[in-house]
Order: structure tokens, then sequence, then C-alpha cells
């Protein structure tokens, strides 16, 4: 029997996939185009990005001049698809979108379509519904495309998705686990063995369910548009049609056929090890359960870089070692920082002094003994004199940081003359910002510092100073300078956006 129980009334009760763009190509033009301007986005700028485009017949205006909307809409599609995040700056209006590792890995080699594809791929398998910048409900806790690509390599189903298999199935799952996947595997079975005349009478079974199918059907038709241009599927479209789906009280009407999808065999086996590593089942609001912040969320959600994805693109060159060396130290400080087996604390440690050592103007040293601190920093000035000590606590830890010791940290800086202590962790409860008020002592997040390392390589150069966060935290101690760092990473590193 075909699943009753899903709501098909209401389209808040299915997944919200974006129809802003459906060529992959212009996507990848755009971004681009806002990447490269690393400056305000200005109405006049964005005229001239859409002007030069039509010169190009990449865009065709439909009321004959650029529309400033157009390209808002393209933004959003940018940043939904994972290329950049966005968040506003405290006390300003403006919105500014960051680019995100891997959507720099992408546009750097946008006419090679074997690391493009790729890429991509992975930007979507670290896409999450709820989306953050989307009005997605709050019940959906899955990785969508984790679940496409999980079926499109199942050998129960063909290896293959039907359209209607997606916008009557599976674009309604919420959550996902090894259980109910097995009974949606076998949904789709069932349900293939209806004639596609009778699937089309239970579409226009009622006008509310045809409604949102109809909207489904059309949001998966521009999606598969993007994942065929992209390198990922072979679309295989239907010669017959079998009726149309109408929604928007007669406005839209979408045409039903036996449209189907499947995984391009060059890319198959990799996408076979990406859902094997990183699987569909996993819950991206887990992740909010042990941050405090929005943006530590957000950061970890558009910071994901996984590392088979460099050994399958066997990437040498000096360019990509500098960029890996950057994101595997980045990799290691997340990675070290949960305190998830024995050892991980010392080498947590490791990896935050070889990390400040990326600043050409640091000297750091890790301390072995016990009773010191984790490890020692000079500061290195323009004038020698006011060069300045400052030392590192490393707090790993599985769970959130339950507590500090002042006087200890106190005891530490006074033993090496350090002006201030940066205790750096993965997350703590709110008690331990009591712990270090009025002290010289402040808090740093593991996720923003790397983010904050990677952005400054990616937007500088291997050349990147200290000063940005020694003025931070002498103006900022006895606080949490997290949301100090991500700002000056969105002032910074940001392309303005329009709203």
């Amino acid at each position: 029997m075909i699943n009753s129980e899903i709501d098909r009334t209401q389209k808040r009760n299915k997944w919200t996939l974006m129809k802003y763009i459906k060529d992959f190509d212009l996507m990848i033009l755009y971004a681009d185009a806002v990447r490269s301007g690393k400056a305000d986005v200005s109405d006049d700028a964005l005229k001239e990005i859409l002007s030069g485009m039509e010169l190009e017949n990449l865009y065709n205006p439909r009321f004959g001049k650029p529309s400033i909307h157009t390209i808002k809409f393209k933004i959003c599609q940018i940043v939904y698809y994972m290329f950049a995040y966005k968040l506003k700056i405290k006390g300003n209006k403006v919105e500014k979108i960051v680019f995100s590792p891997l959507a720099n890995l992408l546009l750097d080699n946008k006419n090679d379509t074997n690391i493009v594809s790729r890429t991509f791929l992975c930007m979507l398998l670290g896409m999450p519904f709820k989306h953050p910048f989307n009005k997605m409900r709050k019940s959906f806790n899955i990785y969508p495309f984790r679940l496409i690509v999980k079926l499109l390599t199942d050998s129960r189903i063909d290896f293959k998705l039907n359209h209607d298999d997606v916008f009557y199935h599976v674009m309604f799952y919420k959550d996902i686990d090894p259980s109910s996947y097995d009974e949606l595997v076998n949904q789709i079975i069932l349900f293939r063995t209806l004639s596609p005349e009778a699937k089309y009478n239970l579409f226009k079974e009622r006008t509310a369910i045809e409604d949102v199918l109809a909207n489904a059907l059309h949001e998966w038709n521009y999606t598969s548009g993007i994942l065929e241009q992209s390198g990922l599927i072979n679309w295989t479209k239907g010669s017959d049609n079998y009726g149309v789906l109408i929604h928007g009280g007669g406005s839209g009407r979408r045409r039903y056929k036996n449209d189907s999808i499947a995984l391009k065999p060059d890319i198959f086996d990799f996408a076979l090890l990406l859902v094997t590593n990183y699987s569909y089942d996993s819950k991206p609001l887990e992740l909010t359960k042990s941050l405090q912040l929005n943006s530590e969320y957000i950061l970890q959600l558009y910071n994901f870089y996984p590392p088979e994805l460099i050994n399958e693109l066997g990437l040498n060159s000096d360019e990509q070692k500098k960029i890996i060396s950057i994101l595997k130290i980045t990799e290691d400080i997340n990675m070290y920082a949960k305190n998830s087996v024995f050892g991980d604390a010392y080498k947590f440690e490791d990896v935050l002094c070889d990390a400040f050592n990326y600043f050409y103007d640091v000297q750091a040293e890790k301390h072995a003994l016990a009773g010191t601190t984790d490890i020692e920093c000079l500061y290195i000035t323009a004038d020698e004199l006011e060069n300045k000590k400052f030392d590192i606590e490393a707090k790993s830890t599985k769970n959130k940081l339950m507590n500090l010791s002042a006087g200890r940290i106190e005891h530490h800086r006074q033993q090496i003359g350090s002006q201030y202590t940066i205790v750096i962790t993965p997350h703590y409860i709110n008690a331990v910002l009591y712990d270090i008020k009025a002290t010289q002592t402040v808090l740093l997040r593991s996720a923003s510092f790397s983010n904050f390392l990677y952005q400054s390589i990616s937007n500088n150069g291997r050349e990147i100073s200290y000063k940005p966060i020694d003025e931070i935290v002498t103006s900022n101690t006895g606080t949490d300078i997290t949301e100090k760092v991500n700002q000056y990473v969105y002032e910074n590193f940001g392309v303005r956006t329009i709203k």
C-alpha cells in the first residue's frame, strides 16, 4: 500500500528547492562575478555585471533592461547552494556574503569539469534542511542530497530515481534513519508497479494535493537541471506526456512525464564513497546542541571540506598545497578540539601551535611541562619595544567546557610575562564567562579561529598578520571574542549584497 500518512496538502511539509536559476553555468558565472569584485556590490556594479552578460548573450532581460532584482535572486541561490554564507553585521544594515572553501576551489577551477562536478557534489552533501537561509520549518532535520545520492547508489531501485519518486515521496521526508530509509525504498518499489495513468489520477485526487505536487515537480525539474549541467547525473526525459499538474490557482502548469535521473558512471564510485563516510541519516541539528551561536552553526556547515575530495582530485600544485595545508590545520583544529579519542588534547595543542606560527609576526612555542601555559607566543611589532607576549590555553573537550580557574591562568601569565591569555575551545557553558570576567583572559571558539585563518590566507595570501586578533583581544578582555572575530571576517572578506 502506498504510504498515505504523509500530508501532501501543504507546501510547508515538503522540501523547498531553489528555482531562481536552472542553468548551472550561469550560476557559476554570477558567483564568480560577485566573488571577483571583493567590493561593495552596488546597484551600478550589478547593472554592469548584467550588461556584460547581456553583451555575451548570457543574460536576456525580460523587459529590455537589466534587473537588479534578478541578481538579488541569483545571490540567494549562490548562498543556498553553499557557495557562500550570509550574515548581517551588527549595528549595520549591510549584508555580506563570505565564500566557502569548497566554493573557492570550484571557482578557481571553473573550466575543469572534473573538479567542478566533484566539488559541487561535496557542496551538496554539506547542505542541511532546515537550510539556514530559507524559510523551511524547524521540523526538517536531514541532509537532502545525501539521501538523494544514497538512493541513486541503491541497487534495489536500479540505481535511479524517477521524477515522480522524488516529488511524491522523497521530498516529504523531514528526517531519516535506517528503518525509514528501507521503508522509503519499499514505497518507491511499490509505487513503480502503478501505471503512469494510475499515478496521475492519484496526483489529481484533490486540488490541494495537486497544487503541492505540481510545485514540487517544478522545483525538482530546476534541481535536475542543475545536477545535469554540473556533471553529476544523466537525465532521461520521457517522451510521453501523461497530463498536466496545475498549481498557483492555474498560473502554473507542469507536464507530468516519465523522466528519471541516474548518477554519471564516472562519478558513481566517488559518490558512493562520500555517502558511506558521510551518512544519509546524520542529523544536522545535532551540531546546534554543542554550539551556542547561530554563526558557529553556519561556519560548521559552510566549512565542510571532505579530505576524500583532495584525494579524488589528486591536487598537487603549489597553490593547492598551500590551501590544503591551511585547510588541514583548520580541519585538525576542529577535529582535535572535540577530544574524542585519547591523545587528542596533546594534538590540539600541537595544531594550535602550528596555526599561530602561520602568522608571520608571531613566534609560538608549545610548553611540554605541567603547571605552565600550553603555548607561549611572542607578537613581533614594527617597534621592537612594543613586542608583547601572550599565551594560549588549549581546551579540547568532548562536551562543553564547564569551568576555568582564573587564578591558575593568571599564574601562568605571570610565569612568562604574558599580557593576556586566549582560551581556545569548541564550546563552553555560560558560567565560564563569569570565570574570566574582569581578567586579562578571552574566550575564542575553535571553529571561528580556524575560519579566520582560512579566509585570511584565501583572500590575502600566505603572509597574514596577527594584528587584527591582537586588536580585538586588547579591546575585549574578560569576554568571548568569537563574534568579534566572525564580524572581522564578514567585514573584511565578505562581498556586500543589496537587500
